[in-house]
């Protein structure tokens, strides 16, 4: 898949999304009984100047990111073939890639680096690594933890406030496939 919940490394690596094109649609997977969209494709602007991101060389336009989620079965799917995120830059490219959801399994997905050294790719991490997709989210619920024991406010609220980014996103991203064009966040 790859909805919400992979706006916010989006953002984290690329900065604040200014602006939103693309469509969604419901209803392609129908035995998957979903609510919700099951194909989402977008173009998003990308605002990197508030922050230490993912740059691009001076006097090329506007960042401009490419985003997809798709829950249909038929299709190659974000945890099997299709990398998470690419990154490609003028000294080369970084793909993170995952094999699967089965946590019990070796392969548990991975960061490969295409450049000029490597220019088939090198693995940066061990092929035998258990986790899978699930490695992604320690660090989230030690963070969850140390917010609740602590009962530290400003941290959680400041979660909060992030995820409402995300959701602002999306929202914008449904105005964007009714109206045919780019919407701001």
């Amino acid at each position: 898949d790859g909805g919400l919940h992979w706006i916010r490394p989006l953002r984290e690596m690329c900065g604040r999304i200014r602006s939103v094109v693309g469509v969604v649609r419901r209803g392609l997977e129908p035995k998957l009984k979903m609510e919700g969209e099951s194909l989402g494709h977008a173009l998003l602007k990308i605002d990197p100047d508030e922050g230490d991101f993912l740059r691009q060389p001076e006097r090329t336009g506007d960042l401009v990111a490419t985003f997809s989620c798709n829950m249909a079965s038929s299709a190659v799917m974000a945890h099997s073939a299709c990398p998470y995120f690419r990154v490609t830059g003028s000294e080369g490219e970084i793909v993170i890639h995952g094999t699967g959801l089965k946590k019990n399994v070796a392969g548990a997905g991975g960061l490969r680096l295409y450049n000029h050294e490597y220019p088939k790719g090198k693995e940066m991490f061990d092929k035998d690594r258990v986790g899978a997709f699930f490695l992604g989210f320690g660090g989230l619920w030690k963070e969850i933890y140390d917010i609740v024991l602590k009962k530290d406010r400003k941290r959680a609220h400041e979660t909060v406030t992030r995820a409402a980014e995300d959701v602002r996103t999306v929202l914008a991203l449904y105005r964007s496939s009714k109206s045919g064009m780019w919407e701001d966040v």
